[in-house]
């Protein structure tokens, strides 16, 4: 169930996932009931058998679309209601919260595609431009010759000092900075419709897997509304690519390792995981409604210089550059996948070349991973040593959301890519280590 071909087929798609998460952060039951063309005696006027009947009454001809030939299951609402019934009287005599999709086989499909046409060298727009990811990003893209418009709102989430000195030494005759709200499509629309731009990378997002349970709905708005609204940008500008940053946490608590692609990702543990695996959905739409070149990359864990303040290793950073014990969540023995940044933009450029080398449109989901796992104990052993400095560890309970492991299969993005992480934990680390000991050096250590 995860290539809906409408807006209406993907938002109902993301409602289970949220539904899902809040089955599991809060013990909720849940039963998703997937309706089929339901029709009754005061069916809505715009469905196809109220319009017919109509058309009837009034001596028109009927409109079909299509040679008639398309089948749909018709469902008496009488029926329908039953099974609301007969739902809640389930969930009423249940000892123990349940999360049950109940549907019938798919419906019908159909196809649609045009041509790509891309040139060298491109002008690409980057949200989240000035972020982490996103300003790492702007930067190898200059250094190739392209043109780069970066797109940032400078949410307070963290200091804007830290993004604006990312990006303050870049050429400014090849780039753009638009500060602007990616939820805001007409301001959008306007800075950009005479700019010419080959390609979207969407990045912008809120982040993080607890903040999320915080304030589920802030997450929904810019992580599916902005997604939405940079798709529609893509859209009505005729971008033909969109390359959208997506997350590992969409595997949830996946059993099988290592995470491939073709994974179930129905269940996710987090409000975080749940938009992000939404602007999944609404980006295969817009592939299938509008000829859209789509590659969502799942990122595992980046990490690197200038990686955000609230992510656990700038976090464990800072705890050692002020003396304080760094805070542990658990055991230690939790695993996760680390992609230093540069192989994670390394990855976004070989996904932009494919685009740019297709005949035709396509949509596919890549992981971008390291490819091994590290125990988040020998993280803190490897960080503490990275700084020469010996750690004091306070253990904390396990968080809700969080995930036991990450651990990426990489081999579609070899295949598609022929992508593979350069560098190792313990290279990435001392990489870090090196530039967080030089920006604290004449400035204040952000409180942790």
């Amino acid at each position: 169930m995860g290539e809906p071909i409408s807006p209406y087929a993907a938002t109902e798609g993301s409602g289970e996932l949220l539904e899902h998460m809040f089955h599991h952060l809060h013990g909720i039951t849940v039963h998703c009931l997937r309706f089929f063309t339901v029709y009754e005696p005061r069916q809505r006027p715009d469905l196809g058998i109220h319009k017919f009947d109509r058309q009837l009454l009034t001596d028109q001809h009927i409109t079909t679309s299509g040679d008639g030939t398309s089948r749909r299951d018709y469902t008496y609402v009488a029926n329908g209601v039953d099974d609301r019934v007969r739902s809640l009287r389930h969930a009423k005599g249940l000892s123990a919260s349940e999360y049950k999709t109940i549907s019938s086989p798919a419906g019908v499909r159909f196809a649609y595609s045009r041509t790509i046409h891309s040139q060298r060298p491109m002008h690409i727009c980057v949200t989240g431009g000035a972020g982490f990811i996103g300003g790492h990003l702007c930067r190898r893209l200059l250094n190739d010759g392209h043109r780069v418009t970066a797109i940032d709102n400078f949410d307070p989430f963290y200091p804007r000092a830290i993004k604006e000195e990312g990006i303050e030494d870049f050429p400014r005759e090849r780039f753009t900075l638009i500060e602007a709200d990616i939820g805001d499509t007409d301001a959008l629309l306007h800075a950009l419709h005479a700019r010419s731009v080959d390609a979207i990378v969407h990045l912008a997002a809120r982040a993080g897997v607890r903040p999320s349970i915080e304030a589920p709905r802030a997450y929904e708005e810019t992580n599916v509304g902005g997604t939405q609204s940079m798709l529609e940008v893509a859209q009505e500008l005729g971008i033909d690519t969109f390359i959208y940053g997506s997350s590992s946490s969409v595997y949830g608590t996946n059993d099988t390792v290592p995470f491939a692609e073709a994974d179930p990702v129905g269940e996710p543990i987090s409000p975080y995981a749940a938009t992000k695996r939404s602007g999944e959905l609404l980006a295969h739409t817009f592939h299938h409604l509008h000829g859209l070149t789509v590659h969502c990359l799942r990122f595992f864990t980046v990490y690197g210089p200038r990686q955000r303040p609230d992510q656990a290793i700038h976090r464990f950073a800072r705890q050692l550059l002020t003396d304080q014990p760094i805070t542990m969540y658990g055991d230690g023995t939790s695993r996760r996948d680390y992609t230093y940044v540069a192989d994670i933009v390394d990855g976004i450029v070989r996904s932009l070349r494919r685009a740019e080398g297709l005949d035709a449109p396509e949509y596919e989901i890549i992981n971008l991973g390291g490819s091994e796992t590290t125990q988040l104990k020998d993280l803190i052993s490897g960080i503490a040593e990275a700084m020469d400095i010996t750690p004091e560890i306070e253990r904390l309970p396990t968080q809700p959301g969080d995930v036991t492991r990450t651990y990426a299969d990489i081999s579609k993005a070899k295949r598609l890519l022929d992508w593979a992480p350069e560098t190792p934990i313990d290279e990435g680390l001392q990489n870090f280590a090196d530039w967080v000991k030089a920006y604290y050096e004449d400035r204040p250590v952000l409180e942790v």
